[in-house]
């Protein structure tokens, strides 16, 4: 059961990137960290900076954009020190600015957008998300959206 939720997860983020990337191409908005603006997003392959904590992370989620994302190019950042140092710190300024520094080495490799694979940095990655002009997403983000929507029309 574990293995599915994690699954539905990664299926649910894939998604979303995509989603997220095809609305940033519609807007004609362009990364701060490229020249180039992006007209179709089906004519060029993307590219997508996942971030992680562990080393283990990195397979799944290579196989999941395989499976489900494969016209994109997927560019592993790890630094597997960060979740051994947040049970230390906590989410403090230093952990804020690690990073902020992720998300600009990021940005500075041309990428189209940015999954982070590891949900228990939530506010470092929502700083991220207001500091870089492409896609920037938590891991359980498209499943909350899913969530949040299933629970309005719920309502309607």
């Amino acid at each position: 059961k574990l293995r599915v939720a994690k699954m539905y997860r990664q299926r649910s983020a894939l998604a979303s990137i995509r989603t997220c990337l095809s609305q940033h191409e519609i807007r004609g908005l362009r990364s701060k960290s490229s020249k180039r603006y992006f007209t179709d997003v089906s004519r060029e392959k993307i590219k997508v900076a996942c971030i992680h904590a562990m080393q283990l992370s990195i397979r799944p989620t290579e196989t999941a954009f395989i499976n489900h994302f494969p016209e994109a190019t997927v560019v592993n950042i790890l630094d597997d020190s960060l979740s051994t140092d947040v049970s230390i710190t906590g989410l403090d300024e230093s952990m804020h600015d690690r990073f902020s520094k992720l998300g600009e080495y990021a940005a500075s490799i041309s990428v189209d957008g940015v999954l982070f694979t590891c949900s228990a940095f939530g506010s470092c990655i929502e700083k991220v998300q207001e500091e870089l002009t492409v896609p920037v997403l938590k891991p359980n983000q498209a499943l909350q959206e899913q969530i949040i929507s299933s629970a309005k029309q719920g309502y309607e």
